[in-house]
């Protein structure tokens, strides 16, 4: 089970509906595709609408620090960062973190 979850939480579709619940539509329907590279896509739009969201751009991450797990801490780093943004959106009432 713990390999599902691993090769789930690197292909973004999780992190993408993570911005969208902050904000509905800043980051694109990710795809739930098993290929490499469409993983890596939904990772990019997930670090784009981070910026967007107004997230510090020395708290954003590059794609390979998750799916290569180059840089966990700086994914890390980014979620919290996120959590910080999110409670400071317009209508966002949601648990927080950070």
């Amino acid at each position: 089970m713990l390999d599902h979850v691993s090769i789930f939480s690197k292909s973004g579709v999780v992190l993408c509906q993570l911005a969208n619940a902050i904000k509905p539509g800043v980051c694109r329907k990710p795809s739930t595709m098993a290929a490499p590279f469409k993983q890596m896509e939904n990772i990019e739009a997930y670090v784009r609408a981070c910026a967007a969201l107004g997230v510090p751009s020395q708290d954003l991450f590059v794609t390979v620090d998750l799916v290569e797990g180059k840089n966990l801490p700086a994914v890390v780093r980014n979620l919290h960062s996120l959590g910080r943004v999110a409670q400071s959106t317009a209508g966002f009432t949601r648990p927080s973190l950070g």
